[in-house]
């Protein structure tokens, strides 16, 4: 088989997988809600039972694409490249600057390096404080035991209303952090990279990444993946599987309000 072969059969599987994967999904949380609004004590082994018996198609279909996936894994095995050279652009720059004399190097560029240094702190600053900002009111909100009443349904979907933009402001805020910082330490590392030109000094090659122990890492996961499947053979043979449902519906019924 070609390798241009071979690389659309593993393009067309792992749409075909993606498609399973999120239908599957779908249908589950469909069935959970449909469950949930069945009755006031709705999640029984019947009604379990039943409820994936309606999608058992979608379900065994999506495991027997993933035994699919292995079964591909072994006839199409994807070639292995060379080690890809990891580059840590702080580790990097730490080295260039070991090898930079100040006291060579031209004023208008180390007073660019130090800016740059600067200006992370900067943004850290910055960042904290936003992320600080944006939080405090949800924390504060959800801190105050009058907001969340007998009403569940109500309870839930007003703090949800508070916590949920709040996290994805500040998780927006860390991600521009970081790209930001990115960005910094690339002219940074540019800077003292020129500055070594000026001076005469050498810039030293990125160490190429180690190769990882895959055979090692593989049999770490051939072992546990048996202990584990022995384990769940063990307990549901002797009817630890029924004990675990019956706390599992328990807890959502009673402890946690689901019911």
């Amino acid at each position: 088989m070609s390798k241009k072969t071979a690389n659309r059969i593993r393009r067309i599987y792992g749409v075909a997988l993606s498609l399973a994967l999120i239908v599957t999904g779908i249908l589950l949380m469909i069935s959970c809600v449909n469950i949930y609004k069945s009755g006031p004590r709705p999640f029984t082994p019947e009604s379990i039972s039943a409820a994936f018996s309606k999608i058992a198609v979608f379900v065994w279909v999506t495991c027997g694409a993933l035994a699919v996936g292995i079964i591909l894994a072994l006839v199409c095995p994807a070639e292995q490249g060379k080690p890809r050279v990891i580059k840590h652009k702080k580790i990097t720059l730490t080295r260039l600057q070991s090898r930079l004399d100040t006291r060579l190097c031209d004023a208008d560029r180390l007073a660019l390096i130090r800016k740059e240094e600067k200006l992370r702190i900067f943004l850290r600053i910055v960042a904290t404080l936003s992320c600080v900002a944006v939080a405090a009111p949800a924390v504060v909100y959800a801190l105050n035991f009058d907001h969340f009443s007998l009403d569940y349904d109500a309870s839930v979907i007003a703090a949800c209303l508070w916590l949920i933009p709040a996290t994805l402001i500040c998780m927006g805020i860390c991600l521009a952090l970081v790209y930001l910082e990115e960005a910094s330490l690339d002219r940074q590392i540019g800077h003292v990279k020129s500055a070594l030109a000026e001076v005469g000094a050498s810039t030293p090659h990125d160490e190429p990444a180690k190769p990882s122990r895959s055979k090692l890492i593989w049999g770490i996961r051939v072992a546990v993946a048996v202990v584990a499947v022995a384990f769940v053979v063990l307990g549901v043979r002797n009817g630890g599987m029924a004990d675990v449902l019956s706390k599992a519906i328990n807890i959502c019924t009673e402890c946690i309000g689901l019911g």
